[in-house]
């Protein structure tokens, strides 16, 4: 699952804060290291001593963990979240097996459409287009799987 972290910290805290980032930073390097969440962003300030992050974790345990190794200096507070993408991918095929078929059909003709509009592209290099033909069949493989289930 994916999480937004908030944080925040007192400015005193600051070169405390900077030590257990790097620690941090070092000890979700190890190979096999599953007790905390994986951070797909860098940390983003957004104000004097707060900021964001993003990360991703299979338990939430791993969060907790996280928030541990951090203490006291800073506060952090997870929220999940989902792509636009996945919301309304779950919306339209969660619905009966016809309604997913025709939504199959759909996703079909528009990638279709897309892959030709990419091979015509005058400004593109064929490397670039095999690149993204490559990924819209993947993603449209993944789509298959996703409605046989």
């Amino acid at each position: 699952m994916k999480y937004i972290g908030y944080w925040e910290f007192e400015p005193k805290d600051v070169e405390a804060v900077i030590k257990k980032y790097y620690m941090f930073k070092k000890l979700v390097e190890k190979p096999g290291m599953k007790g905390y969440p994986n951070p797909t962003s860098t940390s983003y300030q957004v104000g004097e001593m707060n900021g964001f992050q993003l990360f991703e974790a299979e338990y939430e345990s791993q969060l907790a963990n996280l928030m541990a190794f951090y203490r006291p200096e800073m506060r952090w507070e997870f929220t999940p979240i989902i792509s636009t993408k996945e919301s309304i991918n779950a919306h339209f095929f969660a619905g009966n097996t016809a309604h997913r078929a025709e939504m199959w059909k759909e996703i079909e003709e528009k990638l279709d459409k897309k892959r030709k509009e990419i091979e015509n592209s005058a400004g593109s290099t064929a490397h670039r287009a095999a690149g993204m033909k490559k990924e819209i069949e993947e993603k449209l493989e993944k789509k298959r799987k996703e409605l046989d289930k």
